[in-house]
């Protein structure tokens, strides 16, 4: 089963303070790089904690956005491509028990609670924004990618829970005709 790799959205809505945006026909990739560094399941308590690594990110999408990143007024209709160099993540889970068709326990990922972390720069390049107004488009790519980390922490919960949702989904199917009895750690 293909787990990740790559992992296609159809579609996000990104409604935040001041802006709203949506992106379509995503695709995340590289996720088959990223390392697991530490993972801890508690079967008893069914808390997950996972810590991954991942040396090089892209995600690829069309993008529609109206309203204010931060500080700066953004508009426009394109496509979009974001690079995250080094990009940490920790994910806070629980796991949820239930009675399998063979009428033992199983396990599956119920909830998470992403955090990231920065080790490198993420790059933002989107086409058409300003409605190829280049002059304003140039300033809000000079903008988005100096404040690259800010940007990122506004706008990327949208993103990240979408491709995890689908990520966990995956991970669910793997998990579903296994007994918790043959899950090994």
């Amino acid at each position: 089963m293909d787990l990740s790799e790559p992992l296609g959205i159809n579609h996000i809505e990104g409604g935040l303070v001041g802006v709203d945006y949506s992106l379509d026909d995503v695709v995340v990739s590289n996720l088959s790089k990223c390392a697991v560094k530490s993972l801890k399941i508690d079967l008893d308590s069914l808390d997950m904690n996972i810590h991954l690594d991942c040396p090089h990110l892209s995600m690829f999408g069309k993008y529609n956005v109206t309203g204010m990143i931060i500080a700066i007024f953004f508009e426009g209709l394109g496509e979009t491509r974001i690079v995250a160099e080094n990009y940490g993540l920790s994910i806070k889970g629980k796991l949820e028990e239930f009675i399998g068709e063979d009428d033992q326990k199983h396990v599956k990922v119920k909830n998470f609670i992403p955090k990231p972390h920065y080790g490198g720069k993420v790059v933002y390049n989107l086409t058409n924004l300003f409605y190829g107004n280049e002059m304003l488009a140039t300033e809000a790519h000079k903008y988005i990618n100096g404040n690259w980390k800010a940007v990122s922490e506004f706008g990327q919960a949208p993103i990240m829970s979408a491709a995890l949702r689908l990520f966990f989904k995956n991970i669910n199917k793997c998990l579903k005709p296994i007994p918790v009895q043959n899950i090994e750690f």
